[in-house]
């Protein structure tokens, strides 16, 4: 998951913690690092892969030293007392069980009940001390690999919920199309059933792809060199869609595909696919604004596009024609930092 998130979701190396079998401290620690680096409009993501419970409403998350980590108190209040309109992914991959439940204490060996007794001790203390609600300034996307008093399944040494994030999370589809893919192969896997928790109000993409061309892409020209752009927020919008007019008298669509928003000054080019039956079937837009001619047609096929940003990075989108007055447009939030 850490090289994924490195090399296709954008994230800086320099700008993310990897902590294995850590005890609770050191977790904090991290916590507070990540989150004293938080601006306005960031991006963060949290992902784990563990022990975990859910006591009372609150879900909690167990470390090696057999302490816990509140999601509300160390996780998410945190975060909203940073930053303002930030979007937060957690994706957590672990046992959402009561300890009363038999189904943690039978997978327990007997010499671990009395392990078993403190960390009930300790939830119901965690639990305890943080059952407020708080407001949310920011954009919250919550995964749990399972359902509330159940248990998360490993598959191949592998967790299953775990595993389908890895296919799907570097995909170039809003996170919220990301999170039904996950539930639909989690599902799939009848062992499970994933929850996503989602305050999230507007779409936005997690996904980098690198590679040249293909799929009968033309090769793009040499570009020209480019002034980096001002520094700005790191999470800016970009939208693309197609514009369209009826034309009475050949009683077809006037079209044209777009690409437009905040993100488009960090754009160098962008490599076009149309429906074969096209002449040229594909091509790349250098100038901004990035729209094709207008078209003249009557049926909608997908525009494929790739997206070159200035610092070398490239993003796929897919746009099916949509033949309403005036158009239509999808917006997303890029991570440019």
């Amino acid at each position: 998951m850490y090289s994924k998130l490195i090399n296709e979701c954008g994230f800086r190396q320099a700008d993310t913690h990897l902590l294995i079998d850590t005890p609770r401290r050191s977790v904090l620690a991290a916590l507070q690092r990540l989150i004293g680096g938080m601006g306005n409009n960031d991006v963060v993501l949290v992902f784990f892969s563990g022990h975990g419970a859910e006591r009372g409403g609150t879900n909690i998350l167990c470390t090696v030293d057999g302490d816990t980590i509140n999601i509300n108190s160390d996780i998410l209040e945190p975060i909203n007392h940073r930053a303002n309109n930030a979007i937060v992914v957690l994706l957590l991959d672990c046992c959402r069980f009561n300890e009363s439940d038999p189904t943690f204490k039978t997978r327990s060996a007997a010499g671990q009940q009395v392990l078993v007794q403190q960390m009930a001790e300790r939830m119901q203390r965690a639990a305890d001390s943080h059952t407020r609600t708080f407001k949310g300034k920011n954009q919250f996307l919550i995964g749990y690999g399972c359902d509330p008093g159940s248990v998360s399944v490993e598959k191949n040494h592998e967790g299953v919920f775990t595993s389908s994030l890895l296919k799907h999370i570097g995909r170039p589809r809003p996170i919220q199309l990301m999170a039904l893919d996950v539930r639909r192969d989690v599902i799939s896997e009848q062992t499970q059933r994933c929850w996503f928790n989602d305050s999230t109000t507007e779409e936005f993409s997690l996904s980098w792809t690198g590679g040249g061309g293909g799929g009968g892409h033309v090769q793009p020209q040499a570009a020209q060199a480019v002034a980096p752009p001002p520094q700005q927020s790191k999470v800016l919008d970009l939208t693309y869609g197609n514009t369209c007019a009826f034309e009475h008298d050949s009683q077809r669509w006037r079209w044209s595909f777009y690409i437009t928003g905040a993100a488009q000054q960090y754009i160098s080019h962008v490599d076009i696919e149309l429906h074969p039956t096209f002449d040229p079937p594909a091509f790349t837009l250098h100038d901004r604004p990035f729209q094709t001619i207008g078209y003249l047609g009557w049926g909608t096929f997908p525009v494929e596009a790739r997206v070159h940003f200035t610092d070398g990075r490239q993003m796929d989108l897919e746009w099916t024609l949509r033949f309403e007055e005036g158009g239509a447009s999808r917006t997303i939030r890029v991570n440019l930092g």
